[in-house]
């Protein structure tokens, strides 16, 4: 459950940052808008991401976001196609976890045509210069770094085996290996 909670936290902070984007207050009158924030879900690949999803939908409910999920196939063009969705809904924000860094530029200028601010969560992806993009997640090349020091004081030797693997094209995969290179030179 400790686990859980680091990933409840940082997805609060996700809540708090649309909020801020959006100028958003909690409605005090019954007809004052409510603000609805689309999620764009996929199958969670384990426990951990899963619970982030939960996290985000719950924080969100509890300061005052309706929320919109948004379930999609585990594939880069469905998740496109959610987010286009969620735009011509006209929701007021829209979070998702990229399955890639790279291919987002058209939906990311749609977006901004509609001024519908987008959060990517967890993992990182390529943008657009004049397209702002939010980004909620860990700094995996530091975490990779540190792992590498702990294997490498349990006296791993120098040119063991480390195997990675992930989603190809996946930020947190591209900068676990690059912490894992700058600190091992591997």
């Amino acid at each position: 459950m400790k686990r859980w909670k680091g990933a409840a936290l940082l997805l609060l902070c996700t809540v708090v940052l649309l909020r801020l984007l959006q100028g958003l207050a909690q409605p005090e009158k019954e007809n004052a808008h409510v603000p609805v924030l689309g999620i764009v879900t996929t199958a969670a690949e384990d426990d951990r991401r899963e619970a982030q999803s939960e996290a985000l939908v719950h924080a969100a409910e509890e300061h005052g976001f309706k929320v919109l999920e948004m379930p999609v196939e585990r594939t880069q063009e469905a998740q496109i196609e959610a987010v286009r969705a969620l735009i011509v809904y006209q929701v007021d924000a829209i979070a998702f976890t990229p399955l890639v860094e790279s291919g987002w530029d058209n939906v990311l200028r749609e977006a901004k045509s509609a001024s519908v601010p987008l959060l990517s969560i967890d993992r990182a992806i390529r943008g657009v210069d004049d397209v702002p993009l939010q980004h909620i997640g860990f700094d995996y090349a530091s975490l990779a770094e540190q792992a590498a020091d702990a294997l490498l004081q349990q006296r791993m030797p120098r040119d063991g085996v480390l195997e990675l693997y992930g989603t190809v094209n996946a930020s947190d995969a591209r900068e676990i290996a690059r912490g894992l290179w700058r600190n091992t030179g591997h």
